[in-house]
């Protein structure tokens, strides 16, 4: 049996015994009896009080206050088989020998100079009331002593709760609304299943993420409590996993189509080479380079990307001036492609990695390149900002419409579709950059520049 289903059967099981065994005992839900006896002195209890009244004017003294005569009373005498009354002449009962769940209710006279006692108890949500008549009496200065054999302490004293009373009353209980426990009994259970079933649901969502499925959301229920946020965590957890188990599609599609290009251009050159309709044999080595070249420059921009999303590349912090640092890649990429640039502002020390600031330069820079072929020039600017370090780079290239600014940043992302065909670019430098600046606590942003061109706006913390 799963957790959530015992617990179900438990926690009902505890609540109705909780809630039965205090009605029990406390008698709650019985309805109160009365009983009424009415009952004759015999000869032999009349003679035994009788000896009491003759003891009582013998020995002890008129002039005592109702308080020490009962006193009085229960030294003299065995005051657990009978009560004592002392009563005036009014018949108010000025003092009595009760004991525990035995009351005096009344004292009446009759017309035959005699009394009637009634005397009343309680046990057990039952009302018992017995009533004595034609009773002797002895006249004391100003009281009236009655007295009679106290049967209800004799038929009650003593009786206690036992293991077999409790039965008893159980036993009652299930038998005179037994179908108010089952009502209460399922109602329990109905609650408790209502309540745990976003943890059966969560079960059941947890099977299929280890069967390798993602699940579907589970219902958000109407408590704030820890299964809502639990719940709320899970479908968090979930939504993740869909959203990554698409980035990664995508990412295999277009990474399949990255390779098609230049796999589909060498395998093409080489056909041609093999069958002579192509006889230059230098023009086709020096094709296949860069074909190759572009291969293995795609497949470390893949492994540097997956490194950062995984959180496996590690950086080395140091403090560089970086105006130097630019300087160097705008003149080795000169080698490559020549164009122009210049460096405005001041020195600017930065705590960063210097290999993989070189590479965010060197992204920015070729992404720029590839857009302009001729007459390329790039302004750089370097400056302060509320303790950052601010660096621009503007090229006086073909630009990028304004509503694109913020998706060349998008891993694969080209503005010109067509663009990888005559320049090879792959489309994850300017992902590469924004990947290694977010690892630097950076900012990074596109802009249109003054000149037409595209402006790359990089905050880094100093």
């Amino acid at each position: 049996m799963k957790f959530y289903q015992r617990l179900d059967w438990q926690l009902a099981i505890i609540i109705v015994f909780t809630f039965i065994i205090p009605v029990t005992v406390t008698g709650v839900v019985r309805p109160i009896k009365v009983s009424v006896d009415y009952l004759v002195l015999t000869d032999q209890e009349r003679k035994q009080i009788r000896l009491i009244y003759d003891q009582i004017h013998d020995n002890i003294a008129d002039n005592l206050t109702p308080e020490e005569l009962m006193g009085e009373f229960s030294r003299t005498f065995d005051i657990t088989n009978y009560t004592f009354f002392v009563v005036s002449n009014e018949l108010e009962v000025l003092a009595d020998s009760t004991i525990a769940n035995t009351r005096t209710e009344h004292i009446l006279k009759n017309v035959d100079d005699t009394y009637a006692a009634i005397l009343g108890s309680f046990f057990y949500k039952t009302e018992i009331f017995t009533a004595y008549v034609n009773l002797d009496s002895l006249a004391l200065d100003d009281y009236i002593v009655v007295i009679v054999p106290n049967h209800l302490n004799q038929k009650k004293v003593g009786r206690s709760r036992k293991l077999d009373d409790l039965y008893f009353e159980v036993y009652h209980h299930i038998y005179t609304i037994g179908l108010y426990y089952l009502f209460i009994l399922v109602f329990i259970f109905a609650f408790i299943r209502w309540r745990l079933r976003p943890l059966r649901n969560l079960e059941e969502k947890t099977q299929l993420l280890s069967s390798s499925q993602i699940p579907s959301e589970i219902p958000i229920t109407g408590f704030n409590d820890e299964v809502g946020s639990l719940i709320k965590s899970f479908n968090f957890a979930t939504q993740k996993l869909r959203e990554e188990d698409k980035r990664k599609g995508q990412m295999l599609a277009e990474i399949a189509h990255e390779l098609r290009t230049p796999l589909n251009n060498l395998q093409g050159r080489l056909e041609a080479q093999q069958t002579g309709v192509i006889d230059d044999t230098e023009g086709a080595l020096s094709f296949s380079y860069k074909q190759v070249h572009y291969l293995v420059q795609l497949v470390e921009d893949i492994d540097l990307i997956t490194a950062v999303d995984y959180g496996e590349l590690a950086l080395n912090f140091e403090c560089h001036n970086i105006r130097p640092i630019i300087d160097e890649e705008c003149k080795l990429l000169n080698l490559q492609h020549p164009f122009e640039w210049r460096i405005k502002g001041i020195d600017l020390h930065v705590n960063l990695d210097i290999l993989r600031f070189k590479q965010v330069i060197k992204n920015i820079l070729q992404n720029a390149s590839t857009a302009k072929s001729t007459h390329f020039n790039v302004l750089i600017c370097l400056s302060e900002s509320q303790g950052n370090c601010v660096l621009t780079i503007e090229d006086n290239g073909p630009g990028v419409p304004q509503d694109k600014l913020k998706k060349i940043f998008e891993r694969l992302y080209r503005v010109d579709k067509s663009r990888n065909a005559k320049t090879g670019g792959s489309g994850l430098g300017l992902h590469i950059v924004r990947k290694l600046i977010q690892l630097h606590n950076g900012d990074v942003d596109a802009y249109l520049s003054e000149t037409g061109g595209l402006g790359i706006r990089i905050k880094l913390p100093m």
